[in-house]
């Protein structure tokens, strides 16, 4: 299963979960598993800080709509060896992020994905 969640919920995940960052930059001292192409370009965070969310939206989309799904789950499960995979950064789940833009691109291609609670 696949699942998305934030940095700050991670001791709140199960053991069995891989954790994967797809942020543009990790937490200070992570040293756990890391997929770059799903995090997005450092200039367009300012973009969504600045209420310009529909521009970043945009630009994110544009960038992972260049990915196979397909490919990208691959990589995913080889990266981690594992079947249960989170994808993890910064943003509370009530709050904008590319993560929820990531899980919908999965659920388009026909994979679950989903914030995990």
């Amino acid at each position: 299963m696949l699942y998305t969640s934030y940095f700050g919920n991670i001791r709140n995940l199960p053991e069995e979960l891989a954790v994967v960052s797809i942020s543009t930059i990790p937490i200070k001292g992570w040293s756990g598993y890391q997929y770059r192409k799903l995090a997005p370009k450092a200039e367009w965070i300012s973009l969504a800080k600045n209420g310009r969310t529909e521009e970043y939206k945009r630009l994110y989309m544009e960038m992972i709509n260049c990915l196979d799904t397909d490919v990208v789950i691959e990589e995913l499960y080889d990266l981690t060896d594992s079947e249960d995979i989170v994808l993890v950064c910064y943003e509370r789940p009530e709050n904008f992020c590319h993560r929820h833009l990531v899980s919908e691109w999965f659920r388009n291609a026909g994979y679950e994905c989903e914030e995990f609670k």
